[in-house]
């Protein structure tokens, strides 16, 4: 058998950790035997769990320190970063074809027209843009969705990087947006066209209460961009308490 190049990764404390066993077996399911490995409080049946400490947990942009410290030990090429509460609804073909040349993919969305008020994070998107802009990206800038987001182990540095100096920025300028923000400002930099990352040109990964046709992979827990927590995680309101 060929040694897998990649897994399945995310956290799942608390409550979450009975979801993620279940987006575990809908994958299963689904025809999809790659492994599964989750930062947790508790161990989850049909995925490797390793502990999620407690300290880290309260720092609301956790994956960023877990990717580059933890995730990146692990003997894959790449990973793909799912939240819990997403379900495989087939097998998805080819799922690191959504890379492209790129280090890392993440679902993106064309903003609205001038003078849209669409917001993203409890913030005006056009500020996300604006702050995008400032901080180096030249090509039409997007705005990332939440759920899913694949990565290449070689990227992982640079990655980490870019999204920190994002994220620095942003508290300079006293804002406040997530990791998935900065992660998506993070691909702008590194992908020459983020275009085709844009989620209504993949048929791999949708997002519940959307036209998402036959997509493989569906994340439930928001049914529109403008309703995305600023603290960007369904952990946001956990207590991450062992259940």
């Amino acid at each position: 058998m060929m040694a897998q190049t990649y897994c399945y990764c995310g956290l799942a404390t608390g409550v979450y950790g009975k979801l993620m066993e279940q987006c575990a077996a809908s994958s299963r399911e689904a025809g999809v035997y790659s492994e599964f490995h989750v930062l947790s409080d508790q161990a989850l049946v049909g995925c490797e769990s390793y502990d999620a400490m407690a300290d880290n947990l309260n720092n609301p942009f956790f994956i960023l320190p877990y990717l580059k410290a933890a995730i990146s030990k692990l003997p894959f090429e790449s990973f793909i970063w799912l939240h819990a509460d997403t379900t495989f609804k087939h097998f998805p073909r080819d799922i690191l074809g959504l890379l492209k040349k790129s280090p890392i993919h993440l679902p993106l969305r064309t903003p609205g027209p001038a003078g849209d008020k669409m917001e993203f994070e409890g913030q005006p998107a056009s500020r996300y843009l604006e702050l995008v802009r400032e901080a180096g990206v030249r090509n039409d800038c997007y705005l990332p969705v939440p759920g899913l987001f694949i990565i290449r182990k070689t990227g992982i540095e640079i990655i980490y990087e870019l999204a920190c100096e994002f994220l620095q920025r942003c508290q300079r300028e006293d804002v406040r947006f997530s990791q998935t923000a900065a992660l998506g400002f993070a691909m702008q930099m590194v992908c020459g066209n983020p275009a085709p990352h844009l989620i209504d040109r993949q048929k791999v990964f949708g997002v519940a209460g959307e036209k998402s046709g036959g997509n493989a992979i569906v994340h439930q827990s928001v049914s529109r961009l403008e309703r995305v927590p600023c603290a960007d995680s369904l952990y946001e309101n956990s207590t991450f308490q062992a259940v």
